[in-house]
């Protein structure tokens, strides 16, 4: 008998020290996930290889050096050509930037206007590639855009070649 309340002991013992806390590993994430730096009414300017810079404005923005990770929350974005001409400008309420891809990936109240092409997208999440001047959206996207105005889901686009694709239409106005 006293073997078995000693196995039991033992086990209880055993097992309640493999029990993992949520609460405990969430804090040692957020502990292990903490920025290099943090700013507050930031502006960055992405200085792209062979192509306009790209700037920031953000209410708060935070860097993962190591990463190449920034997370941005209310910000606006702009771009000028050389000529200091806007080419891109827009706005979200969140974004997750890839420093070394150049590509923000855009969340909440989306707003982007190519200048150039007279093209404005709005949508709740966006991916800008900065580099291949691309857009790609997997939800509700409202277009405008010069020849007329375009709401559906699913859109794809190449902004220097103006392909736009959308998955579905849903309904709109075209000028031909």
């Amino acid at each position: 008998m006293k073997a078995a309340a000693a196995m039991f002991l033992v086990l209880v013992v055993m097992t309640s020290c493999s029990v993992e806390d949520e609460a405990y590993t969430q804090s040692r994430v957020a502990v292990i996930e903490r920025p290099d730096v943090t700013f507050t009414d930031a502006v960055h300017t992405f200085a792209q290889q062979g192509r306009d810079p790209l700037t920031v404005h953000s209410r708060s923005l935070s860097y993962w050096m190591d990463e190449g990770r920034m997370e941005a929350e209310g910000l606006s974005f702009s771009q000028m050509d050389e000529d200091g001409g806007l080419v891109v400008e827009g706005r979200a309420d969140r974004a997750l930037i890839d420093t070394s891809g150049e590509v923000m990936d855009l969340t909440g109240n989306v707003e982007m206007r190519y200048v150039d092409r007279d093209l404005s997208i709005s949508c709740h999440h966006l991916i800008f590639d900065t580099k291949a001047m691309t857009v790609e959206c997997d939800s509700a996207v409202d277009l405008s855009f010069d020849d007329g105005t375009m709401t559906g889901e699913n859109l794809s686009g190449d902004l220097r070649s103006m392909r736009i694709e959308i998955g579905r239409s849903v309904q709109g106005v075209v000028g031909i």
